[in-house]
């Protein structure tokens, strides 16, 4: 299948809800990228290390991490993301605090429905026209096959219910897709803005945000 469209996702911090336990975020967000220039996103992984040191290069394995990468690593991907015309960026994000009780028992639940709306925003954006072949390429994030299962068919009923649209879902490691590294970088950047009040590095990709706002219950 010929796609006319390829969005990656991945998110960024947690998923937990106990806020006085060390380690857990008080934010969580999700972000998507789209274009149709998939190849770019490889090159782009590959140009960010080339420009690493012998040293850094060997300890990567062709795999870039966020949170591994030094600031001029990072800003260095960030900044080869403007030769890539067709790519666009949409973000969700949840403040834990203001969530219900109710709400932080349905993890799984909470974490499908941020994407169908993120989705739906994303969408009517871009103006894909219906009956558009796209390819959602999503991180992995569960090693239990049953939970990817029913992630697939909660996204593919109601995205392809509303929006009409030929998706395929494609669940994969990051070391696979080179898209997934990309993504994973942006996702980290904006999460660094709202977790920490550093818009460093999502100052450098402002430009080609679409879509931004709070996951409302």
């Amino acid at each position: 299948m010929v796609y006319m469209l390829y969005m990656f996702l991945d998110e960024s911090g947690d998923l937990g809800f106990n806020l006085n336990r060390k380690g857990t975020s008080r934010y969580f967000l999700v972000t998507i990228i789209t274009t149709k220039d998939k190849d770019h996103l490889n090159r782009i992984v590959k140009k960010t290390i080339r420009g690493l040191s012998d040293k850094n290069r060997k300890k990567h394995s062709g795999v870039l991490h966020a949170y591994k990468e030094s600031p001029r690593t990072r800003k260095k991907l960030l900044d080869f993301l403007f030769e890539n015309e067709t790519l666009r960026v949409g973000l969700i994000y949840m403040d834990k605090v203001s969530m219900s009780k109710v709400s932080k028992y349905k993890k799984h639940i909470l974490y499908n429905q941020m994407i169908e709306v993120l989705f739906g925003c994303v969408y009517k954006n871009i103006k894909v026209v219906t009956g558009e072949n796209i390819n959602l390429i999503v991180s992995k994030r569960e090693t239990n096959k049953l939970l990817n299962k029913n992630f697939n068919l909660y996204i593919e009923r109601n995205i392809l219910n509303s929006h009409g649209v030929n998706l395929i879902i494609d669940i994969e490691n990051t070391s696979s897709e080179k898209g997934l590294q990309v993504v994973d970088m942006v996702s980290w950047a904006i999460f660094r803005k709202y977790e920490y009040g550093d818009t460093s590095y999502y100052d450098l990709i402002k430009e080609r945000i679409v879509e931004e706002f709070l996951f409302l219950e």
